[in-house]
Parts: structure tokens; C-alpha cells; sequence
């Protein structure tokens, strides 16, 4: 029989390795801007939704732990608040560094931000007035895994229209 002591461990020991690789997975891109002085292979709409996407992240599992979930661990917060941290980094050195032909947000995305941010004020305004009986941070959850399913999608096609991954 397993030692539920073992296990917690185990529990702790594998979350903090999830914290260091995903924290790790932000830093080259980071350091390749800095390097060039310039972004102009990063997409604009993959680092705002990413910027996006983990803010909604963040606030999700500090409203989770504050509430005592056992779902939620610190090593979920610490990695959730340094993705966000990292994200926004990216998304100043995207708007000082040169951009070449980078165009900036499309519009697809401009309007998806948009739609995203109006239904989180929707749903806060429905959460805080009792309207619906939806927890706000559910929805905040919800953004972050659709984030995850279209954020990549939009730094694929600027390399296809580049014809390079380079930068």
C-alpha cells in the first residue's frame, strides 16, 4: 500500500518540475529578442493572446487556492503569475523593438481579444450582481484553454508567409 506522505511528496516534487520546464520553455524567445533588438518573426497576436491567456490563468488559480481547492497547489500560482510576468516582458520588447514587416495585430485577433475581454466583464458583472449562479473564475478557466487550442495558430502562419521560424 502507498504511503499517502509518499505520495504528497511525489505530488510536490513533479509539480515544481512542471513550474521549471514550462518557465524554462519562456525564456529563449525572450533572450532572442534581446539578442536580435528586434521581433520581427514573433507574431503580435500569439504574444497578446498569450498574454491574455495566462492573466485569465493567473487570476484563476490564485481565486482557487484562496478558496482552499486542493486542485490548485503554490507551484500552479508561482508558474501561472511567472508565465504572465514573461509574457508581458515579451509583449513590451513587441511593441519597442523594430518590427520589419511585421504588421503588428490582425484583425482577427484584434476582435477575438476584444470579444474575450467584454465576455470576461460580462461574466464578472452576471458573477458580482448574482445573476447566474456561474462562478466568474470558471470562465477565466474556460479562456485559458480556448487561448491554448487557437494561440499558436497565428505565429504558424506568419512563418508559412515568412518562409522562416527564424526570430
Amino acid at each position: 500500500m502507498v504511503n499517502v506522505a509518499s505520495l504528497e511528496i511525489l505530488s510536490v516534487v513533479i509539480g515544481w518540475s512542471y513550474f521549471t520546464a514550462w518557465s524554462i520553455s519562456f525564456y529563449p524567445q525572450l533572450f532572442l529578442n534581446l539578442k536580435l533588438k528586434n521581433v520581427e518573426g514573433l507574431s503580435f497576436d500569439f504574444v497578446f493572446l498569450n498574454l491574455l491567456g495566462f492573466t485569465c490563468y493567473s487570476i484563476y488559480t490564485i481565486i482557487l487556492y484562496s478558496q482552499q481547492s486542493e486542485t490548485v497547489e503554490i507551484n500552479d500560482i508561482a508558474f501561472a503569475v511567472h508565465a504572465t510576468v514573461l509574457c508581458t516582458i515579451t509583449a513590451i520588447q513587441s511593441l519597442y523593438y523594430p518590427k520589419g514587416n511585421n504588421k503588428g495585430l490582425n484583425k482577427w485577433c484584434k476582435i477575438t481579444i476584444s470579444l474575450i475581454i467584454i465576455s470576461i466583464l460580462i461574466n464578472l458583472i452576471f458573477s458580482l450582481t448574482n445573476i447566474f449562479q456561474w462562478t466568474f473564475y470558471w470562465w477565466l478557466g474556460y479562456i485559458k484553454v480556448f487561448i491554448s487550442l487557437i494561440k499558436y495558430i497565428p505565429q504558424v502562419i506568419y512563418n508559412h508567409q515568412r518562409k522562416s521560424t527564424f526570430g
